[in-house]
């Protein structure tokens, strides 16, 4: 009797962790808009965490960052304080909605609904497409420091793997940094990986039952870019460094000059207007097509994003 109640309790226990596994079960309310890019700065409407408004937030750890913004600057020290470095200052191109701080996913661990719980609001970048997987900035150091940049996506989940860090040269001069997370050759430093490995929690949620388990990032719905002053163990980060940071960018927007052709191609664009001696088509990332005509066509009302246009001249890539 007593062995079949120990395989019971064993089946129990492995049931709720392979429920913990699925990915079905962390996917957030999404309101957002998504868009190629945001800037990401007071001047353009973000402001600090705990504001109550839309499409902006940054959060850090006082016990070891201490964040400040002047005008669109964001200044990071690391007190170098309290042990192990994991905690990255974050910001984000989305808010929270709604009053359930405790449920920030549609599905409880073992896949029934929640009854309540808050949705997403502001912006989502959409990077499916490698020229768009981009995080442009521009910084000055007062001391010789690593810096490690992750991506989250909208659910939680972080660049943690195979992630993209390097290391900075005090310098009082600002300097402009291209990261790319697909590989690009043009960028100061890339990796072609978008997956989470380590995170212990996506949005406050206990996730360690994954164990090694890979979760590849959603790339069409990326929110948010987390800095890393120093990682490591403790050893790597026993001294004050400091980092100011501004010209905040989430997707390529150097990639962008007013939805013009940014791939070569014969096809002609001209004032948002492309011009063709057939068919014009136009499709999303998806390949689904969004808008067609004969002869002209203008890609003015089109929402912000990555389109491909055909026409019998030829195949162009923009960015909107």
């Amino acid at each position: 009797m007593k062995k079949g109640l120990l395989i019971i309790a064993s089946l129990i226990v492995s049931f709720s962790i392979s429920a913990q596994l699925v990915q079905e079960n962390w996917i957030v309310a999404d309101s957002t808009e998504s868009v190629a890019y945001v800037e990401i700065a007071p001047s353009k409407g973000f402001k600090s965490g705990g504001e109550d408004n839309y499409g902006y937030d940054y959060a850090g750890w006082s016990g070891r960052n201490v964040i400040s913004w002047t005008g669109d600057a964001l200044k990071i020290v690391n007190t170098g304080a309290n042990g192990d470095n994991w905690d990255g200052v974050e910001v984000y191109a989305f808010d929270w909605n709604g009053t359930d701080g405790d449920h920030k996913f549609t599905k409880a661990i073992d896949g029934t609904d929640n009854a309540t719980f808050n949705w997403a609001v502001g912006y989502t970048v959409d990077m499916t497409n490698d020229d768009n997987k981009v995080v442009e900035f521009s910084y000055k150091a007062e001391d010789d420091l690593m810096l490690r940049v992750d991506l989250k996506d909208l659910n939680g989940k972080v660049t943690n793997h195979l992630q993209i860090e390097f290391n900075l040269e005090a310098s009082t001069a600002w300097t402009s940094v291209k990261l790319s997370w697909g590989d690009d050759d043009f960028a100061d430093y890339s990796t072609d990986a978008m997956i989470d490995k380590y995170s212990p929690n996506l949005w406050g949620r206990d996730v360690t039952a994954r164990g090694d388990e890979e979760w590849d990032l959603d790339a069409s719905k990326i929110a948010g870019i987390i800095f890393l002053v120093d990682p490591g163990p403790a050893s790597n980060h026993t001294l004050v460094k400091t980092i100011e940071i501004k010209d905040i960018v989430l997707g390529c927007k150097s990639c962008v000059s007013n939805a013009e052709v940014v791939a070569e191609a014969t096809v002609e664009v001209i004032g948002g207007v492309v011009y063709s001696a057939g068919t014009i088509s136009v499709l999303n990332v998806l390949g689904q097509e969004v808008a067609s005509a004969e002869g002209e066509l203008s890609i003015a009302e089109l929402p912000a994003g990555v389109y491909v246009i055909v026409t019998e001249e030829g195949v162009a890539k923009i960015v909107k």
